[in-house]
């Protein structure tokens, strides 16, 4: 998944003790502030390989998950 403009590619995976919430994106903290982004704030994702296909999503910060990882809705991760 690529996020914004930024274009800093993160894992897309199920993490062991976070789970998904619909309508959000979770990220860990050191992400989110590395990005000089809020929580709350959408962003755009998409995979690398179809750039065509974009989901918006809100940013949630989850202080387990590690870097480089997103917790998505699983429908979010259907369409994309």
């Amino acid at each position: 998944m690529i996020l914004d403009r930024v274009r800093m590619a993160f894992a897309p995976v199920a993490a062991k003790d976070v789970a998904p919430e619909a309508g959000v994106a979770r990220i860990g903290r050191e992400d989110l502030e590395g990005l000089d982004l809020v929580e709350g704030q959408t962003v755009s994702l998409y995979r690398n390989d179809r750039a065509e296909v974009v989901a918006k999503l809100p940013l949630k910060v989850h202080k387990k998950l590690p870097r480089r990882v997103l917790v998505l809705p699983e429908a979010t991760m259907q369409t994309l």
